[in-house]
């Protein structure tokens, strides 16, 4: 139905049709979350290698999530994987107007 005068318009129905991907956590331990704040301060504020983050970090004692000494693929992977979740969490989400239905007054 088409409007022109919006005066009969009495409601106005809207459906949204909202994707996200930030609602799906998956649930990183503090541990992990530390871990991966850890890595990033090392590659992105101070610059290091992955090499050079896994000779530091396992001279800390620091292991991986799965109590293994870390190396610098390991390092890459948590660095890689912790930036592709931070981007979904922080993502924005996809809405689209699916339908408008507008109901009139004269359709008591």
């Amino acid at each position: 139905m088409q409007v022109s005068n919006f005066e009969l318009v009495k409601e106005l129905k809207i459906t949204l049709k909202i994707t996200t991907k930030s609602l799906y956590l998956m649930a990183y331990s503090a541990y992990q979350k530390g871990l991966f704040e850890k890595v990033l301060w090392m590659r992105e504020g101070e610059k290091l290698t992955y090499e050079s983050i896994a000779n530091r970090l396992t001279k800390e004692g620091v292991k991986s999530a799965r109590n293994c000494l870390l190396m610098a693929e390991h390092v890459f992977s948590i660095y890689k994987k912790g930036l592709q979740r931070k981007d979904r969490l922080t993502s924005k989400p996809n809405i689209e107007v699916v339908d408008l239905e507008f109901l009139s007054n004269t359709n008591q």
